[in-house]
């Protein structure tokens, strides 16, 4: 089996397979798989994990392990992730605030094109959080 040979893809797509099976127990299964993926700089798995530990969706929530994913991602640039990584620096979720920290995501997601980012950058700047 794929998985069992470390495969990133695989150890991704049965994750995801399990986490998808409709009454599935075996959470911590498809997260060791997802997280295997993960640390191979797998960025599909590596924002699922993100997702899976800010929502606590199917797991308890985890702010600290989430931010950890996220920042991840946003270092590879993957898609969304500067903004959801921007939304943990503006509410403290896993990290401090840090109002510049979030303004420096926002702006390198809203030149992405994200229009969240782009609103978000927008609301922050007319509620004074960030000049």
């Amino acid at each position: 089996m794929a998985a069992s040979k470390g495969i990133a893809e695989a150890n991704f797509r049965l994750g995801k397979l399990i986490l998808n099976k409709k009454g599935s127990q075996r959470v911590k299964e498809a997260i060791k798989y997802l997280s295997l993926a993960g640390h191979k700089n797998h960025m599909p798995a590596a924002f699922k994990l993100a997702q899976l530990f800010y929502d606590g969706n199917k797991i308890n929530k985890d702010y600290k392990l989430a931010f950890y994913w996220y920042q991840k991602c946003s270092d590879s640039s993957y898609k969304d992730a500067d903004y959801r990584l921007s939304l943990m620096y503006k509410k403290g979720k896993g990290t401090t605030i840090n109002y510049n920290k979030m303004k420096e995501l926002l702006e390198r997601s809203s030149k992405k094109g994200n229009p969240n980012a782009q609103l978000e950058l927008g609301t922050q700047y007319l509620t004074g959080n960030i000049i």
